[in-house]
């Protein structure tokens, strides 16, 4: 496999991963580990090759960002990279050097606020799919009351008795002032670049580590834009067997529907989901004299904290897998969370824009 890399003279200081038929001056790299070329062509950047091209640098490496970059830094060394014309320039720069494993991507990445891990392809005119912007799924912005409001917990069909709340502060006393059992808590933070940092340190650190959460924790991957505040909701519900549903719920609909899938083919199902889709755009909208825009942005993101089998399990839809946070019980639970959500308001002490909720289940 042939990769072809256009190194831009007025462009390449930027980033230097711009491809362009009319340049004859290419980067070369025989790719002859199958297992490479097999990844390659399933992310679909091209059938006989990887094209990075303009929009895949105006989309941040969305995809590199994820699943891309974790596969590639597992792949052996595949050889050495040689340069013709002007790219030659470019070949004794220690990036170049290190070439080997590809870590050196990441350099390049730099953090989206507004950050989703969607990896949606369309079709090209040759049938091998590409990504673009314009295919990327997306949900109108939900402010936090929107999401975690009662009509929308209820035209999910969640049972009356469970009820989405405000923590009003992280000290005990404050805490004791929740009802009881909380069987998830969720934080709303904000995505700096403090946080893309550590959040690609700790990936990296776990996988050398070779972690692995269970297989039975319900697990869904965003594929989705400014829908983290759902998925958020569908994994503090989708973890706990003691929720009630009414009849015909459409999150129960789609638990049960998805319960054998992977995380990825979950939250490709869930783009598909009609009934969750506009309960979310209800909720989005209600109490706004404005819709909110499907292209607005937003640097706040949701994770989701349950307790499953006594681990207290922290789950991210742009994360690879759940995170695990030791030990916790049902009564612990939403002290045990608080210690996690101090840690992140401790990376960001200049940011006061925390939010922690809690599900419980009221009389």
């Amino acid at each position: 496999m042939i990769l072809k890399l256009t190194l831009m003279k007025n462009q390449a200081r930027e980033n230097p991963f711009l491809w362009d038929n009319t340049n004859g001056n290419y980067f070369k790299k025989n790719m002859r580990n199958t297992k490479l070329q097999e990844l390659c062509q399933n992310l679909g950047f091209a059938k006989n090759g990887i094209m990075f091209t303009e929009d895949d640098v105006k989309m941040k490496w969305k995809i590199l960002r994820g699943s891309f970059v974790r596969e590639l830094k597992k792949v052996e060394t595949v050889g050495r990279i040689s340069a013709s014309g002007s790219g030659q320039m470019y070949a004794s720069h220690s990036r170049w050097q290190h070439f080997d494993r590809l870590a050196f991507l990441r350099d390049y990445l730099r953090p989206r606020n507004s950050w989703s891990s969607d990896e949606r392809f369309h079709q090209d005119s040759d049938g091998s799919p590409v990504a673009t912007p314009e295919t990327r799924p997306a949900l109108r912005t939900c402010r936090r009351d929107s999401v975690m409001n009662p009509q929308f917990v209820q035209q999910l069909g969640v049972g009356t008795r469970w009820q989405f709340g405000d923590v009003l502060g992280l000290e005990p006393e404050l805490l004791l002032m929740v009802p009881r059992p909380v069987v998830a808590a969720l934080l709303l933070f904000p995505v700096s670049e403090k946080y893309e940092t550590y959040r690609q340190e700790e990936e990296e650190r776990l996988e050398a580590d070779g972690y692995s959460p269970p297989k039975h924790l319900y697990f869904v991957k965003q594929t989705i834009e400014n829908a983290c505040g759902t998925i958020g909701l569908i994994h503090a519900i989708g973890n706990n067997k003691n929720i009630d549903f009414a009849e015909n719920s459409a999150l129960k609909l789609f638990l049960d529907s998805t319960v054998g899938m992977t995380p990825e083919e979950r939250g490709r199902q869930l783009e598909k989901d009609t009934s969750i889709r506009a309960s979310h755009e209800s909720s989005a909208q209600e109490g706004q004299t404005e819709a909110p825009s499907l292209d607005k942005k937003v640097d706040l993101h949701f994770v989701a904290f349950v307790n499953v089998d006594g681990v207290l399990y922290e789950l991210d839809g742009r994360k690879p897998f759940p995170i695990a946070h030791g030990n916790t019980s049902e009564d612990a639970l939403l002290e045990d969370a608080t210690a996690v959500f101090r840690q992140y308001m401790q990376r960001d002490p200049e940011e006061l824009r925390f939010t922690v909720i809690a599900l419980s289940a009221v009389s």
